[in-house]
Protein backbone atom coordinates (compact mmCIF):
# COMPACT_ATOMS: atom_id res chain seq x y z
CA UNK A 1 0.00 0.00 0.00
CA UNK A 2 1.21 3.21 -0.98
CA UNK A 3 1.85 6.70 1.97
CA UNK A 4 -1.24 7.85 0.54
CA UNK A 5 -3.54 4.23 0.71
CA UNK A 6 -1.96 4.25 4.28
CA UNK A 7 -3.43 8.16 5.33
CA UNK A 8 -6.92 7.01 3.45
CA UNK A 9 -6.70 4.00 6.13
CA UNK A 10 -6.16 5.84 8.85
CA UNK A 11 -8.63 8.52 7.95
CA UNK A 12 -11.47 5.54 7.54
CA UNK A 13 -10.51 3.70 10.68
CA UNK A 14 -10.64 7.18 12.50
CA UNK A 15 -13.65 8.01 10.98
CA UNK A 16 -15.40 4.87 12.36
CA UNK A 17 -14.15 5.22 15.74
CA UNK A 18 -15.79 8.71 15.83
CA UNK A 19 -18.98 7.35 14.61
CA UNK A 20 -19.20 4.77 16.96
CA UNK A 21 -18.47 7.30 20.22
CA UNK A 22 -21.08 9.45 19.04
CA UNK A 23 -23.80 7.01 19.08
CA UNK A 24 -23.06 6.09 21.96
CA UNK A 25 -22.44 9.26 23.65
CA UNK A 26 -26.00 9.91 22.19
CA UNK A 27 -27.40 7.21 23.78
CA UNK A 28 -25.71 8.20 27.04
CA UNK A 29 -26.86 11.41 27.34
CA UNK A 30 -30.17 10.84 26.01
CA UNK A 31 -31.47 7.67 28.60
CA UNK A 32 -28.69 7.05 31.04
CA UNK A 33 -27.54 10.29 32.11
CA UNK A 34 -29.17 9.85 35.65
CA UNK A 35 -28.25 6.57 36.26
CA UNK A 36 -24.54 7.20 34.84
CA UNK A 37 -24.10 10.22 37.10
CA UNK A 38 -25.48 8.49 40.40
CA UNK A 39 -22.73 6.32 39.65
CA UNK A 40 -20.12 8.98 39.28
CA UNK A 41 -20.86 10.55 41.91
CA UNK A 42 -21.54 7.27 43.89
CA UNK A 43 -17.85 7.86 46.03
CA UNK A 44 -18.90 11.00 47.81
CA UNK A 45 -22.12 10.50 48.65
CA UNK A 46 -20.57 7.06 51.20
CA UNK A 47 -18.89 10.59 52.70
CA UNK A 48 -22.25 12.53 52.87
CA UNK A 49 -20.39 15.18 50.45
CA UNK A 50 -22.41 17.20 48.17
CA UNK A 51 -20.58 19.40 45.17
CA UNK A 52 -21.46 23.28 44.44
CA UNK A 53 -21.58 24.40 41.06
CA UNK A 54 -19.65 27.98 40.56
CA UNK A 55 -21.23 28.97 37.23
CA UNK A 56 -24.76 28.88 35.34
CA UNK A 57 -23.56 26.74 32.72
CA UNK A 58 -21.20 24.41 34.67
CA UNK A 59 -23.66 21.65 35.38
CA UNK A 60 -24.82 21.41 31.54
CA UNK A 61 -21.20 21.60 30.08
CA UNK A 62 -19.75 18.67 32.64
CA UNK A 63 -22.45 16.11 32.25
CA UNK A 64 -21.68 16.36 29.08
CA UNK A 65 -17.99 15.88 29.53
CA UNK A 66 -19.28 12.84 31.76
CA UNK A 67 -21.21 10.88 28.95
CA UNK A 68 -18.19 11.61 26.35
CA UNK A 69 -15.64 10.27 28.26
CA UNK A 70 -17.85 7.37 29.25
CA UNK A 71 -18.84 6.84 25.92
CA UNK A 72 -14.86 6.73 25.30
CA UNK A 73 -14.30 4.28 28.03
CA UNK A 74 -17.01 2.10 26.60
CA UNK A 75 -16.13 2.26 23.24
CA UNK A 76 -12.81 1.17 24.03
CA UNK A 77 -13.09 -1.93 22.60
CA UNK A 78 -14.12 -0.83 19.37
CA UNK A 79 -11.44 2.28 19.01
CA UNK A 80 -8.40 -0.90 20.08
CA UNK A 81 -9.72 -2.69 17.76
CA UNK A 82 -9.62 -0.61 14.42
CA UNK A 83 -6.07 0.63 16.33
CA UNK A 84 -5.17 -2.29 15.41
CA UNK A 85 -6.87 -3.41 12.48
CA UNK A 86 -4.47 -0.66 10.84
CA UNK A 87 -1.42 -1.62 12.89
CA UNK A 88 -2.04 -5.32 11.59
CA UNK A 89 -1.90 -3.89 7.91
CA UNK A 90 1.83 -3.79 7.78
CA UNK A 91 2.56 -6.92 9.91
CA UNK A 92 3.32 -10.92 8.63
CA UNK A 93 0.99 -13.67 8.97
CA UNK A 94 2.46 -14.68 11.84
CA UNK A 95 2.78 -11.18 13.95
CA UNK A 96 -1.02 -11.26 12.58
CA UNK A 97 -1.46 -14.04 15.01
CA UNK A 98 -0.02 -12.15 18.07
CA UNK A 99 -3.40 -9.51 17.76
CA UNK A 100 -6.60 -10.91 18.97
CA UNK A 101 -4.68 -12.40 22.29
CA UNK A 102 -3.27 -8.53 22.63
CA UNK A 103 -6.75 -6.99 21.70
CA UNK A 104 -8.34 -9.07 24.15
CA UNK A 105 -5.86 -8.20 27.02
CA UNK A 106 -5.84 -4.76 26.43
CA UNK A 107 -9.71 -4.69 26.65
CA UNK A 108 -9.40 -6.79 30.03
CA UNK A 109 -6.70 -4.36 31.26
CA UNK A 110 -8.14 -1.17 30.16
CA UNK A 111 -11.12 -2.20 32.30
CA UNK A 112 -9.33 -3.70 35.03
CA UNK A 113 -7.33 -0.26 35.12
CA UNK A 114 -10.85 1.90 35.59
CA UNK A 115 -12.78 -0.25 37.80
CA UNK A 116 -9.41 -0.45 40.28
CA UNK A 117 -9.46 3.59 40.32
CA UNK A 118 -13.04 3.86 41.00
CA UNK A 119 -13.58 1.59 43.40
CA UNK A 120 -10.58 1.80 45.35
CA UNK A 121 -8.07 4.46 44.31
CA UNK A 122 -11.03 7.27 44.06
CA UNK A 123 -12.36 6.58 48.07
CA UNK A 124 -9.03 6.63 49.20
CA UNK A 125 -7.79 9.88 47.98
CA UNK A 126 -11.28 11.66 48.66
CA UNK A 127 -10.72 9.96 52.23
CA UNK A 128 -6.91 11.48 52.37
CA UNK A 129 -7.99 14.79 51.61
CA UNK A 130 -10.80 14.78 53.50
CA UNK A 131 -8.77 14.20 57.27
CA UNK A 132 -7.04 16.98 55.80
CA UNK A 133 -9.48 19.27 56.79
CA UNK A 134 -9.99 20.93 60.34
CA UNK A 135 -12.80 21.65 62.06
CA UNK A 136 -12.84 25.30 60.91
CA UNK A 137 -12.45 24.01 57.06
CA UNK A 138 -15.99 23.32 55.10
CA UNK A 139 -15.05 20.86 51.89
CA UNK A 140 -17.17 22.80 49.26
CA UNK A 141 -15.96 21.05 46.22
CA UNK A 142 -16.86 22.37 42.82
CA UNK A 143 -18.63 20.03 40.26
CA UNK A 144 -15.99 21.00 37.98
CA UNK A 145 -13.21 20.09 40.26
CA UNK A 146 -14.79 16.33 41.25
CA UNK A 147 -15.81 15.41 37.27
CA UNK A 148 -12.20 16.67 36.00
CA UNK A 149 -10.70 15.16 38.92
CA UNK A 150 -12.24 11.65 38.42
CA UNK A 151 -12.52 11.08 34.76
CA UNK A 152 -8.84 11.75 34.29
CA UNK A 153 -8.20 9.22 37.32
CA UNK A 154 -10.20 6.78 35.29
CA UNK A 155 -8.67 7.50 32.08
CA UNK A 156 -4.70 7.37 33.61
CA UNK A 157 -5.66 3.91 35.47
CA UNK A 158 -7.25 2.34 32.05
CA UNK A 159 -3.89 2.92 30.13
CA UNK A 160 -1.52 2.53 32.34
CA UNK A 161 -2.68 -0.93 33.01
CA UNK A 162 -1.81 -1.48 29.25
CA UNK A 163 1.48 -1.23 29.71
CA UNK A 164 2.59 -5.30 30.35
CA UNK A 165 0.61 -5.84 26.60
CA UNK A 166 2.44 -2.91 25.04
CA UNK A 167 5.50 -5.07 26.41
CA UNK A 168 4.98 -7.80 24.96
CA UNK A 169 3.46 -6.80 21.75
CA UNK A 170 6.80 -4.91 21.46
CA UNK A 171 9.12 -8.58 22.72
CA UNK A 172 7.15 -10.11 19.88
CA UNK A 173 7.70 -7.70 17.37
CA UNK A 174 11.38 -8.22 18.14
CA UNK A 175 11.69 -4.63 19.54
CA UNK A 176 13.09 -4.97 22.82
CA UNK A 177 13.87 -8.51 24.61
CA UNK A 178 13.29 -9.18 28.42
CA UNK A 179 17.06 -8.82 29.23
CA UNK A 180 16.89 -4.98 27.75
CA UNK A 181 13.53 -4.50 29.89
CA UNK A 182 15.15 -6.07 32.94
CA UNK A 183 18.08 -3.65 32.64
CA UNK A 184 16.81 -1.23 32.53
CA UNK A 185 14.50 -1.46 35.33
CA UNK A 186 15.93 1.38 37.24
CA UNK A 187 15.01 3.85 34.28
CA UNK A 188 11.92 2.41 34.16
CA UNK A 189 11.01 3.38 37.52
CA UNK A 190 12.05 6.69 36.89
CA UNK A 191 10.08 7.13 33.61
CA UNK A 192 6.89 5.47 35.34
CA UNK A 193 6.43 7.80 38.10
CA UNK A 194 7.17 10.95 35.44
CA UNK A 195 4.13 9.04 33.01
CA UNK A 196 1.97 8.74 36.50
CA UNK A 197 2.56 12.55 37.21
CA UNK A 198 1.27 13.50 33.57
CA UNK A 199 -1.46 11.08 33.39
CA UNK A 200 -3.04 11.81 37.08
CA UNK A 201 -4.63 14.59 38.32
CA UNK A 202 -1.85 17.12 39.63
CA UNK A 203 -1.71 15.68 43.30
CA UNK A 204 0.95 13.08 44.72
CA UNK A 205 -1.69 10.58 46.38
CA UNK A 206 -2.61 9.63 42.59
CA UNK A 207 0.72 9.65 41.26
CA UNK A 208 1.75 6.94 43.60
CA UNK A 209 -1.37 5.07 43.41
CA UNK A 210 -0.79 4.38 39.69
CA UNK A 211 3.09 4.48 39.80
CA UNK A 212 2.99 1.47 42.34
CA UNK A 213 0.62 -0.64 39.88
CA UNK A 214 2.58 0.22 36.88
CA UNK A 215 5.75 -0.67 38.33
CA UNK A 216 4.44 -4.50 38.84
CA UNK A 217 2.83 -4.20 35.32
CA UNK A 218 6.14 -3.60 34.19
CA UNK A 219 7.35 -6.60 35.99
CA UNK A 220 4.58 -8.88 34.44
CA UNK A 221 5.69 -7.07 30.94
CA UNK A 222 9.32 -8.62 31.91
CA UNK A 223 8.06 -11.78 32.33
CA UNK A 224 5.79 -12.07 29.22
CA UNK A 225 8.31 -10.74 27.13
CA UNK A 226 11.09 -13.36 28.36
CA UNK A 227 8.15 -16.39 27.37
CA UNK A 228 8.40 -14.65 24.35
CA UNK A 229 12.19 -15.02 23.78
CA UNK A 230 11.66 -18.85 25.15
CA UNK A 231 8.77 -19.45 22.71
CA UNK A 232 11.18 -18.21 19.61
CA UNK A 233 14.45 -20.24 21.26
CA UNK A 234 12.41 -23.24 21.05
Amino acid sequence: MSFLGHLEELRTRILKILVVLLIVFILLYSFFREQLLKIIFYPLTTFGLNLVSLSPAEAFLYNFKICLYTALIISCPHWLYEIWQFIAAGLYKREKKVVLPCLIGMIVMFYTGVIFSFKYVLPFVINFFLKEHRNFLVPNWSYKFYTDFSLKLFLAFGLGFELPWVLFFLAKMGVVTYKQLLNKFRYAIVLIFIIAAVLTPPDIISQIFLAIPLIFLYLLGIFLARLVYHGRKE
